[in-house]
């Protein structure tokens, strides 16, 4: 089976479990799926990282466990939750099939979403409130989507005030930028990309590597890539494809390869 058909199974998998809880919330259930949701599920024992980090920080405290969490995937196996599991990654990937113009996001942009946790997910909550309209959550477009909209159904209130204008505006140009620019949210918004591009540099156990020399230099692998990453110069560096950090570990460029340069050591792996 083709490494797209896997990656597609995958993502919609997790689309699906991961957002059972918007139909526990509408149908007014006692329970709903305890993971990747904060303020939907009151039951949830693990929320969105972004929630539990600028919690922790709003009362002057370090999330040891989130970092750890963190640190520990980083180093097994890096971005590999964004480029198979992320549901808004999915929902992106699919957006940028829509025929359309297309453009490519400058390479510095990448470097927007570390200022969006840095600013709005520790220093607002840490300085100001985790109530503030400058808090990341408050205008999150997957918050939106998994806790806005879910609520605006169940309670059949649909009027819109001021900031609930500002949140969907900020969901349809999230949206239209996906159908424009490849994975643009990822890219320069999301602070929980931003967590995990942090370890992504010292990933140790999973590895996609270049075969210098069966590598013919036909730059089909930087084309084919979802988050612009130079996948062809990392032969020239002596390091892993993955190590950097925009690499979400989609293997895009390994069934891009003509020559089959392109490898991964997932198999080892598992049979270890």
């Amino acid at each position: 089976m083709k490494i797209n058909i896997k990656r597609r199974i995958a993502q919609t998998i997790s689309l699906v479990v991961l957002n059972l809880n918007f139909w526990c919330v509408i149908a007014l259930q006692p329970y709903c799926l305890p993971v990747m949701h904060c303020d939907a599920c009151l039951l949830s024992f693990f929320g969105c990282p972004v929630g539990v980090v600028s919690r922790a920080v709003a009362f002057h405290a370090v999330p040891w466990m989130t970092i750890g969490i963190f640190l520990t995937a980083g180093v097994l196996v890096g971005r590999f939750f964004c480029g198979w599991v992320c549901p808004a990654g999915f929902v992106q990937d699919l957006l940028y099939k829509i025929p359309s113009p297309k453009f490519h996001i400058p390479r510095p942009l990448d470097m927007v979403k570390y200022i969006f946790l840095v600013v709005a997910v520790v220093a607002v909550p840490y300085f100001i409130s985790r109530d503030t309209h400058w808090f990341y959550c408050n205008y999150c477009p997957v918050g939106t989507l998994e806790v806005a909209l879910p609520d605006m159904i169940r309670y059949r209130d649909f009027a819109m005030d001021y900031w609930l204008v500002v949140r969907f505006s900020v969901v349809a140009l999230v949206f239209i930028l996906a159908v424009l620019s490849s994975r643009s949210f990822c890219r320069t918004m999301c602070p929980i990309g931003a967590m995990i591009a942090v370890f992504n540099r010292v990933t140790s156990l999973f590895r996609i590597k270049i075969k210098s020399d069966k590598c013919i230099r036909c730059s089909k692998c930087d084309k084919a890539c979802p988050m612009d990453v130079q996948v062809m110069s990392t032969q020239d560096e002596k390091r892993g494809i993955n190590k950097r950090s925009e690499c979400i570990g989609c293997l895009t460029c390994e069934q891009a390869c003509p020559v089959k340069a392109i490898d991964n050591n997932s198999r080892a792996i598992f049979r270890c």
